[in-house]
C-alpha cells in the first residue's frame, strides 16, 4: 500500500495561461492550476494502492472563501468516497482551510499554528479625484446602475445600489462557511460568534475544542505513514487531460477577454484573445474523436466584440456537438456573454454571475498636456476621426453617438440572455442592469440551470453524447513559435539586468517603496485609453490600479486570481 500528497499553493487558476509564452508561464509559474489537479483526482482514483492521500494547504493558497474552494472540497470529497483516507495540513485555519478540512478524515495543525475567521469583505479604492488633479477627466457611458467598472474613475464613492448587492454577495459567502461549520464541525452559534469577533484560537485550544485531531507537520504525518510500511507513490498529471477513448473537450475561458489573440494585458495580466479561441474551436470541431465539449469560464468579461465572436463560434459548434457551460469562481458580463452559448449552465453557490450590462470609458488629458508645455493640432478628414482622443474633449453629438452604441449592445446582451434562457427580455432587464448574483440565486432566477462544478459539466456534456467513460481534453494547446521564444528569452534576459521588475512594473517606475501616487505616463493612459475603442463589459476588479504598493502588480494578481469578486 501507499500514500501520495496533494499541495494547495499559490494563486488560484482554472488553468494554465493559453498565452504560452516564456514570460506568461514564468508569472504563473507559482499558480495552482485546477485543471492538472483535477488530472491528479482522477489519476489517484484509478491507484487502488494508493490508500492515503495528505492534502499539504500553503497559508497563500485561497486567502479568502471563494467557489474555488467549493469545487476542490467536491474533489476531496470524491476521494473519500472511494475509499481514500484524507489528512489535511495546514499551518493557518482560516475560512478556506476549514471548509477544505472538513471533507477529510484527519486534520492536523502545524506547531503555533492558529484558527480564526477573517470574514469576507473588500476595500474599495477610487480615483477619480487623483486623476483630476493631474489633468486627467473620466467620461464613463453605462446601462445598467449596478454595472461598477468604471466606477473608480466616475465617482469617489460606492453608489448605494452597488454597496448593496456586494454586502448581499459577501453574506452569502459567509453563510456558505457558517454553514459547513455547523454541519461539519458541529460547531454551536456561540463558538462561532466568537470566532467572527476576534477570537484566535491556538493549536492545543483546537485540538481541545475539536477543530482539528492533533498538532503535526506535514512532514509528522509522512513519517507516520512511512513506519507503517507505507511508500510514496508518484501521481503524475498531464497537462492535456486525462483518460483515453470517446472524448469530452473543456475549453477554458480564464481572465479578462481581449480583442485579438491571448497575451499578457499591460493592464490585465493574462487575458483570454478571442481569435487564439477561435483557433481552439475550429480544432475541437474538426477533432472527430471529441463527442461533446464543456465551455469552462473563469472570467470577469471584457470586450463585447471578442465575448460575441467566441459565443458566435460556439453556437455554430453547438450545431456539430452537444455544448455545456461551467462557471468558476467568476462568470460574469461577457463571462455570463459566453456562457449563453451552453445548455445547461452549470455553477457553485458561491459563483460570482450575471452583471448582464454594459460600460464604455472614455478618457481625456487635456490639462494633462497644457501643465507639461505639449501641444498638438490635428488634421483629420472625417468629424469623427479622433473621436475619443486624449488631447481633447468629446463634443454633445459624440457623447450621443456613444451613448447609442452602449443602449445598441446592452439590448443585443438582454436578447441573448432571453433567447438562451427562454424568458422575456423585460424579465432579463429586471435581473440584469450590471448587478451580479452568487450561483444559488442565479439559478433561482433562472440564470443557471444546475449548481455543480467542472466534473459534473463533463459528465452531463457525455451524457448528451451518449458516452459512458469519456476521456477528457483540455483547449486551449498553444505553443510558442521557436521565434517567439527566443524573443521572451532576449525580453527577460533585460528584464532581469533591470533589476528584476515585471516590464510594466520597470516602466512605470514603481519601486517597492512606499507608494506615493506620480502623474499617469503616456504609456498609461494610452492603455487606458484604448479601452474606449470596444465598449467594456467587465467587472472592478480591472481597475483597483491602486490597491497596493506596485498598483500594476497588484491589478495583475487581482484579474488573474480572481479571488474577490470586486
Amino acid at each position: 500500500m501507499s500514500y501520495a500528497k496533494l499541495t494547495l499553493s499559490g494563486p488560484y487558476r482554472d488553468t494554465a495561461p493559453s498565452d504560452q509564452s516564456l514570460r506568461s508561464r514564468m508569472a504563473d509559474r507559482r499558480a495552482f492550476h485546477f485543471s492538472s489537479f483535477l488530472a491528479r483526482i482522477e489519476s489517484l482514483l484509478q491507484r487502488k494502492s494508493v490508500r492515503h492521500v495528505i492534502i499539504d494547504m500553503h497559508a497563500d493558497f485561497l486567502p479568502e472563501f471563494s467557489a474555488a474552494a467549493e469545487q476542490i472540497r467536491r474533489e476531496l470529497q470524491r476521494l473519500r468516497e472511494r475509499g481514500k483516507e484524507l489528512h489535511f495540513c495546514a499551518t493557518q485555519y482560516r475560512e478556506s482551510a476549514l471548509y477544505l478540512g472538513s471533507a477529510c478524515d484527519h486534520r492536523h495543525i502545524a506547531p503555533l499554528g492558529t484558527l480564526a475567521l477573517d470574514g469576507v469583505g473588500h476595500s474599495f479604492v477610487f480615483l477619480r479625484r487623483m486623476l483630476e488633479r493631474r489633468g486627467v477627466r473620466a467620461e464613463v457611458f453605462r446601462r445598467g446602475r449596478f454595472k461598477s467598472a468604471a466606477d473608480p474613475f466616475r465617482t469617489d464613492t460606492l453608489d448605494p445600489d452597488n454597496q448593496r448587492q456586494y454586502q448581499e454577495y459577501f453574506d452569502v459567502k459567509q453563510r456558505e462557511v457558517v454553514r459547513v461549520l455547523t454541519e461539519e464541525y458541529r460547531a454551536s452559534s456561540a463558538a462561532i460568534e466568537e470566532l467572527l469577533h476576534g477570537r484566535v484560537v491556538h493549536d492545543e485550544e483546537a485540538v481541545a475544542e475539536g477543530w482539528v485531531h492533533d498538532v503535526a507537520t506535514v512532514r509528522d504525518v509522512t513519517d507516520r505513514l512511512k513506519s507503517s510500511k507505507q511508500k510514496a507513490a508518484r501521481v503524475k498529471s498531464a497537462a492535456a487531460g486525462y483518460a483515453k477513448g470517446k472524448q469530452v473537450a473543456v475549453l477554458f475561458v480564464e481572465g479578462p477577454i481581449v480583442d485579438g489573440e491571448s497575451r499578457r494585458h499591460p493592464l490585465f495580466g493574462n487575458a483570454t484573445g478571442a481569435a487564439t479561441i477561435l483557433q481552439q474551436i475550429n480544432a475541437i470541431s474538426k477533432n472527430k474523436r471529441c463527442k461533446a465539449v464543456v465551455v469552462r469560464i473563469n472570467s470577469p468579461g471584457g470586450s463585447a466584440t471578442a465575448s460575441e465572436l467566441i459565443r458566435y463560434e460556439l453556437h455554430n459548434l453547438g450545431q456539430q456537438k452537444p455544448i455545456v457551460s461551467s462557471m468558476s469562481t467568476v462568470a460574469a458580463s461577457g463571462g455570463y456573454w459566453i456562457a449563453t452559448a451552453g445548455t445547461p449552465v452549470l455553477a457553485e453557490k458561491t459563483t460570482l454571475t450575471g452583471s448582464i450590462g454594459v460600460v464604455s470609458l472614455v478618457l481625456t488629458a487635456s490639462r494633462l498636456w497644457h501643465r507639461l508645455g505639449i501641444t498638438h493640432k490635428t488634421v483629420k478628414t472625417t468629424p469623427y476621426q479622433d473621436m475619443g482622443s486624449l488631447f481633447r474633449s468629446m463634443t454633445t453629438e459624440e457623447r450621443a453617438l456613444m451613448e447609442r452604441e452602449i443602449e445598441r449592445i446592452y439590448a443585443r446582451f438582454l436578447q441573448l440572455v432571453a433567447t438562451s434562457r427562454r424568458l422575456e427580455v423585460e424579465h432579463v432587464h429586471q435581473l440584469s442592469e450590471g448587478r451580479v448574483w452568487d450561483g444559488a440565486e442565479a439559478l433561482n432566477q433562472k440564470l443557471i440551470d444546475e449548481v455543480g462544478g467542472l466534473p459534473q459539466a463533463i459528465d452531463r456534456a457525455a451524457a448528451l453524447a451518449g458516452v459512458k467513460k469519456p476521456a477528457v481534453r483540455f483547449y486551449p494547446r498553444v505553443k510558442p513559435s521557436l521565434l517567439e521564444r527566443l524573443i521572451d528569452g532576449r525580453s527577460l534576459g533585460s528584464t532581469a539586468a533591470a533589476g528584476g521588475a515585471g516590464p510594466e512594473i520597470a516602466q512605470t517606475g514603481l519601486s517597492n517603496a512606499s507608494f506615493q501616487p506620480t502623474p499617469l505616463t503616456l504609456r498609461q493612459l494610452t492603455e487606458l485609453r484604448s479601452l474606449w475603442r470596444t465598449p467594456l463589459v467587465i467587472l472592478p476588479e480591472a481597475f483597483h490600479l491602486f490597491d497596493a504598493l506596485h498598483p500594476f502588480e497588484a491589478l495583475h494578481s487581482t484579474v488573474q486570481s480572481l479571488e474577490s469578486p470586486m
